[in-house]
């Protein structure tokens, strides 16, 4: 979300809208709320064992064909969540497929996303004027409800939506059409 954020800021009036689903806060933030995020936080910060064993452990789980059996594990919590047309068997190939494909030549990508979550803020929310949705699924275990008031309690133009029944996939896939009309203005 500090991609999206340093844009709105950095480009100002030329940025008409922004939306952060699901988006994780500043280090303060991760460390007071919690949440699966706040273990990605912890294993970049002091589990370099851990990072280092994860490619070994990835590439056992495809081999066994694990990964898929894991995966499924992880969004159990979120079916129930899902709106009865979404079909979920598809989104798992999706998503596995999305994962596989990130890590097939390592966590590179991955570490670069968790040392993002953990350095030091180079961009003020206070300076990203346009209207912002900040939209939050009220039963996310892994980014906790908390990170979205801290955005919403920042951002001079921003609409806080909570939607109480979904979690954080839930929340991206039965949103999209409401998160794609925000962003094109007609919402």
């Amino acid at each position: 979300m500090r991609y999206a954020l340093a844009t709105g800021a950095a480009l100002g009036p030329r940025v008409r809208r922004l939306a952060l689903v699901a988006a994780v806060a500043n280090k303060k933030v991760l460390r007071r709320e919690g949440g699966a995020v706040r273990l990605m936080h912890l294993a970049r910060r002091r589990g370099r064992f851990a990072l280092g064993l994860a490619p070994v452990l990835l590439r056992h789980l495809r081999l066994h064909g694990l990964d898929e059996t894991v995966l499924r594990l992880i969004l159990l919590p979120e079916r129930p969540l899902l709106r009865a047309e979404v079909d979920v068997a598809a989104l798992e190939r999706l998503i596995l497929v999305s994962l596989r494909e990130g890590t097939r030549r390592g966590l590179a990508g991955a570490e670069a996303d968790l040392e993002n979550l953990t350095r030091r803020w180079d961009v003020r929310p206070e300076e990203v004027r346009c209207p912002t949705l900040v939209l939050h699924g009220g039963r996310d275990h892994v980014v906790p409800v908390g990170h979205a008031h801290w955005y919403a309690s920042r951002l001079p133009a921003a609409r806080l939506e909570i939607v109480a029944e979904a979690g954080h996939i839930s929340l991206a896939v039965n949103e999209a059409p409401r998160i794609a009309a925000f962003v094109r203005g007609e919402a």
